[in-house]
């Protein structure tokens, strides 16, 4: 038999470049990301672009109030980037703790060179880069750390100082 069509919810019918009256804007519809045959994810693409464009802009704002010695402000970064730049390092760095450490010392290091940040450029991708800096440099200094287990009989202690003397011995 002929299946069941019957869908409760009317979702709106929405073509490629039709124009569709968002309150205070009109906007064209990109569908080149979205299945053509459900209008509701295009309409969650359009959302998702236009919250992260008012994202991108207000911490565009927050930089620039940084950059005029608000303090205050540097809130207002981490509330927009903090899950974006720890997501970021954790791959590079692969451990959680590192990637907080890092995440952390990212905006220690954003606020002591914020005058260095250039107004009308993208922000994040300046708080990134600052966050892969940071991160390699945890990488190439844990990479030269070297651990060693002294409870291993195979490991050279020669030159290794006791710090757990037996007292009875004498010296």
């Amino acid at each position: 038999g002929k299946p069941n069509t019957f869908n409760p919810i009317k979702e709106p019918t929405i073509h490629y470049g039709e124009e569709m009256d968002w309150g205070n804007r009109k906007t064209k519809f990109d569908t080149t990301q979205c299945r053509r045959d459900r209008p509701s994810e295009i309409i969650r693409v359009q959302q998702f672009k236009t919250r992260k464009k008012e994202m991108a802009s207000e911490l565009e704002r927050a930089m620039i109030c940084l950059q005029n010695g608000d303090v205050k402000c540097l809130d207002a970064i981490y509330r927009l980037t903090s899950k974006g730049i720890f997501t970021f390092v954790l791959p590079i760095v692969k451990a959680y703790d590192v990637a907080e450490d890092v995440m952390q010392n990212t905006y220690i290091r954003a606020y002591e060179n914020i005058s260095s940040y250039t107004p009308g450029t993208n922000p994040r991708n300046w708080l990134l880069t600052i966050a892969k800096n940071l991160a390699l440099g945890e990488v190439k200094k844990r990479s030269r750390e070297i651990s060693y287990d002294f409870n291993d009989e195979n490991v050279e202690t020669q030159g290794v100082y006791d710090l757990n003397p037996n007292l009875d011995t004498p010296t």
